[in-house]
């Protein structure tokens, strides 16, 4: 069916006449993007049961937003700047709410940022290819990478069991996989995989639980290799930002 009316002409004409509710529903996707949860929560829910969590605040920016020429960039950079973004992700009591933003709220990377971000890792540059490999993946989970929080089973199954992805961590060409294979102390492995993945040094405790991993098979140095960086490349710790 043919539709009647065009839905981006009919938002232009809103932007255009100053409709508050733009300015408000950018200013609150941008906040979402930045801190990890919007000041109305959810994100798409901006209606009278849903009050934002901060109202001055959200007042300011959708004025500052509208004022501007809805400046994205103008918005971003005031956020990326904002005492409330630099906070740590250490929340300060149990009982402070995250609607607080008293601490900064760990954010899940996108699917196309994470498909950028491990090709750094193997191969040190996000050539063309990490972005086509990070189109698989908003592909596989349009919405599941960016929205949620928390590890999901559908995440948890398409890292595990997905044969691109598990393609993509093999060794070739002399990326970290192969590299980390050539190598035959387990403990300059462990060094190089750490690094390399999360920028770090392992700790004692990750050191021994490594070791053991890659001692149980020595008569596979590959899988070893490729195995060590799918299990810090799912982590946590590589997949949310903190």
């Amino acid at each position: 069916r043919v539709p009647l009316f065009s839905r981006r002409e009919a938002f232009a004409d809103q932007v255009v006449a100053g409709h508050p509710w733009v300015a408000r529903a950018m200013v609150n996707r941008l906040w979402f993007m930045t801190m990890g949860r919007g000041l109305v929560h959810p994100v798409d829910k901006l209606d009278s049961t849903h009050p934002a969590s901060h109202p001055e605040l959200f007042a300011w920016l959708s004025r500052d937003f509208e004022t501007h020429g809805y400046d994205i960039r103008r918005t971003l950079r005031a956020l990326v700047l904002s005492d409330a973004y630099g906070r740590a992700a250490q929340r300060p009591t149990p009982s402070t709410p995250p609607d607080s933003f008293a601490y900064g709220l760990e954010k899940p990377l996108t699917a196309e940022a994470l498909g950028r971000s491990v090709a750094v890792v193997l191969a040190g540059d996000p050539d063309a290819t990490a972005g086509q490999r990070g189109r698989m993946l908003a592909e596989a989970f349009p919405e599941v990478f960016p929205e949620v929080t928390i590890t999901t089973l559908s995440q948890t199954l398409f890292l595990t069991n997905h044969p691109d992805f598990n393609a993509w961590l093999g060794p070739e060409d002399g990326n970290l996989t192969s590299v980390l294979a050539g190598i035959e102390n387990h403990d300059q492995q462990i060094d190089v995989a750490f690094q390399r993945v999360l920028g770090r040094v392992a700790s004692s405790e990750e050191r021994e639980a490594a070791r053991q991993f890659l001692a149980a098979r020595a008569d596979r140095p590959q899988r070893a290799a490729t195995d060590l960086v799918w299990a810090l490349i799912t982590s946590a710790e590589f997949r949310f930002n903190h």
